[in-house]
């Protein structure tokens, strides 16, 4: 699975409106920031045996843009009771116009990860992991009026999506950089980042 440098789990239960907690330094040094509308490949062996898949695609973000409108009744997405009322009123909503080309063998589920060894993509901002949990859970299920939703269902080993998707990111933060973590649930070792100036 691949994650937004945000996760979506926790968007389908109930989870606290903590931003601050949603957001992390990371230990790891990221490549430098590409422009936008590059097209980045990052892959992950899921193993060494030869029955194991590999995690692979291409990622472009086009287009970043603050005071993005969110839209939360998107296809394949639906949220616990009363959790919407959690979101602060001061988030800002951050805009990605993004493509994703599932060039592996793997299945690519935004966000979360089948099991332990499994791929999972995350979402980084500013440099940042913005780990799944909280209000980060949010960037694969949030839409953008008028875009496609690209997140409705697993991104199939073969296929590709694009559309919009709005994320959460603390009032007065300037999103500089966004991007994409292509790693494994447990037992990783290192990431696999690419990431564009916003």
């Amino acid at each position: 699975m691949i994650g937004l440098l945000v996760g979506v789990a926790g968007a389908t239960s109930g989870c606290s409106a903590s931003l601050q907690r949603s957001i992390s330094p990371r230990a790891t040094i990221l490549p430098a920031a590409l422009p936008l509308g590059s097209t980045a490949v990052l892959s992950y062996p899921l193993g060494t045996e030869p029955d194991k898949q590999d995690a692979s695609g291409r990622f472009v973000i086009s287009r970043v843009w603050a005071g993005a409108t969110p839209r939360f009744d998107v296809p394949g997405r639906t949220f616990a009771p009363g959790f919407l009322a959690h979101i602060p009123k001061s988030v800002n909503w951050v805009g990605i116009d993004l493509t994703i080309v599932n060039t592996g063998h793997s299945d690519l589920s935004p966000g979360h990860a089948d099991g332990p060894g499994a791929a999972v993509l995350y979402l980084v901002v500013n440099g940042q992991y913005h780990f799944s949990g909280d209000l980060s859970e949010l960037g694969f299920s949030v839409g953008i009026p008028g875009c496609p939703f690209p997140f409705s269902s697993a991104l199939l080993s073969g296929t590709s999506t694009s559309g919009c998707v709005a994320i959460a990111v603390p009032s007065g933060l300037k999103v500089a950089t966004v991007g994409f973590d292509l790693t494994v649930a447990t037992g990783g070792a290192g990431n696999h980042v690419a990431q564009w100036r916003a």
